[in-house]
């Protein structure tokens, strides 16, 4: 590398921005909490609502008129599917330039902390696809006689207002540097989106990146909405196995078994954590494994 290439490398990554791709359906108590709070970190955020039957996508505009990081990129009717956000991507990356970030925000999901530290340390270990500890949060009895849990939100300001017990349990891509070879597949032949997560042509990981609250239960009214809709979806596509359950009460915690979030605390992964992530990683590779054996014996017969 010549000087002239260390100092125009230099240039890019202190002018490198970050950018959020969001998709939302029916997300109006939490969607103006969410972008607000990813516009603190992100130079623009371009929203997909993907069919909603409240005024979500209203607010999404509405916002956008007050703060020009929030972009109303498209209102699209379709299946679901993660290949949405690289239908965003695909038409909106010629705002990028090589260097650049970009962050897939579900709109119900919270950075907990500035990602910048954590995108400048993987830069400097050329680490291009960072993986997000998943803080889950969970209803419990302990939330049942709470007002904001039986009657619902109109409107969510604070983390006070959500859930307070959680679990470190999962990993998924949540940010990655952009280069113009960078390819992501976002529709099927049938015109469906895809599954695929993030671009193909990523080349490193970090997997201890930072932690992201997931709020995907938040009030008695909503949970069986969101029920309703995801085992829906799992009957008619086998995706979102996880939500299979339809009784409601199948969702409850005990919150003896999580960890409490406390007001001004950040959450912090611990030895434990990644222990249990490790697990479940190990455990999934075990299912996979005998699945496919099972399935070559069958068809051996």
């Amino acid at each position: 590398m010549t000087i002239q290439d260390g100092v125009r490398r230099k240039e890019q990554e202190m002018a490198a921005n970050l950018y959020g791709i969001c998709i939302t359906k029916n997300e109006a108590d939490i969607i103006t909490f969410c972008l607000l709070h990813a516009s603190r970190y992100c130079k623009k955020i371009f929203v997909l609502d993907n069919g909603s039957t409240d005024n979500t996508w209203d607010l999404v505009r509405s916002l956008s008129e007050q703060n020009d990081q929030i972009v109303p990129f498209e209102r699209k009717v379709c299946q679901y599917g993660v290949g949405l956000r690289g239908y965003i991507f695909n038409r909106v990356r010629n705002q990028f330039k090589a260097g650049d970030w970009v962050l897939i925000l579900d709109s119900d999901e919270f950075l907990e902390v500035d990602p910048k530290p954590c995108i400048t340390d993987c830069e400097s270990r050329s680490f291009d696809l960072i993986f997000a500890l998943q803080a889950q949060f969970y209803i419990t009895k302990m939330d049942w006689n709470e007002s904001w849990f039986r009657n619902g939100h109109s409107f969510i300001r604070s983390f006070r207002e959500l859930p307070r017990y959680y679990l470190i349990n999962w990993r998924e891509p949540r940010m990655f540097r952009y280069q113009s070879n960078l390819e992501w597949p976002d529709m099927d032949d049938h015109g469906d989106p895809t599954q695929i997560s993030y671009p193909r042509g990523l080349t490193r990981r970090w997997n201890k990146g930072v932690v992201n609250r997931h709020y995907q239960y938040r009030s008695l009214p909503q949970m069986k909405e969101r029920i309703a809709l995801r085992s829906g979806l799992y009957q008619q596509t086998g995706r979102f196995k996880h939500s299979q359950e339809k009784d409601y009460q199948q969702y409850i915690r005990n919150h003896k078994r999580l960890q409490k979030s406390v007001e001004g605390e950040v959450i912090t992964p611990t030895g434990l954590d990644f222990l249990r992530l490790y697990l479940i990683r190990r455990s999934k590779k075990f299912k996979r494994f005998f699945k496919n054996r099972t399935m070559q014996r069958t068809l051996s017969l």
